[in-house]
């Protein structure tokens, strides 16, 4: 979501909500239920209505507290039901994405990794998408040796928003 599909302001949420930097709840001041602070997606964000459309309460707060609002912004401890703002970080794309965690089908137990089967080289490779282009970061005996030399390249290229 960009800046010009929010058709409010910073001083116009401030208007309407209150948040609680402690708690990182986003509550309606007027109009609505006071207790309400958000309807969870399946992804576990935190959606709001304003004007009648819906909202990622994450960038209604960044909005709320910064006034401005980034093309992407990050969890830094990965839970997008923490928003409490310093939680949150204005980030691009790219590094959005070195800070989801593992899929689902990895069979290594590490970003990055994975094994294969052919009998003249290491069996476990490493690897990392950079600008949309893979690149290939060795063939290692172990998988803790190749997720090592991942995350030395990873925090090369993206340092702090890299998953821990």
């Amino acid at each position: 979501m960009n800046v010009k599909h929010m058709p409010f302001t910073q001083e116009y949420l401030r208007s309407v909500f209150s948040y609680d930097e402690k708690t990182g709840l986003l509550h309606r001041i007027k109009g609505g239920n006071s207790r309400y602070t958000g309807t969870p997606g399946k992804s576990g964000y935190l959606w709001r209505g304003v004007k009648m459309k819906k909202y990622a309460v994450h960038r209604l707060i960044y909005l709320y507290v910064h006034g401005v609002q980034p093309e992407q912004i990050d969890h830094v401890d990965g839970d997008p039901a923490n928003n409490r703002i310093e939680n949150l970080r204005a980030c691009t794309s790219a590094q959005n994405q070195f800070n989801i965690p593992r899929q689902k089908n990895n069979t290594t137990g590490f970003r990055g990794v994975y094994r294969i089967k052919i009998k003249t080289c290491n069996p476990y490779v490493a690897s990392i998408k950079i600008k949309g282009k893979q690149t290939h970061l060795g063939c290692f005996p172990t998988a803790e040796e190749a997720a090592e030399r991942y995350r030395k390249a990873a925090l090369a290229y993206a340092g702090e928003f890299v998953r821990r």
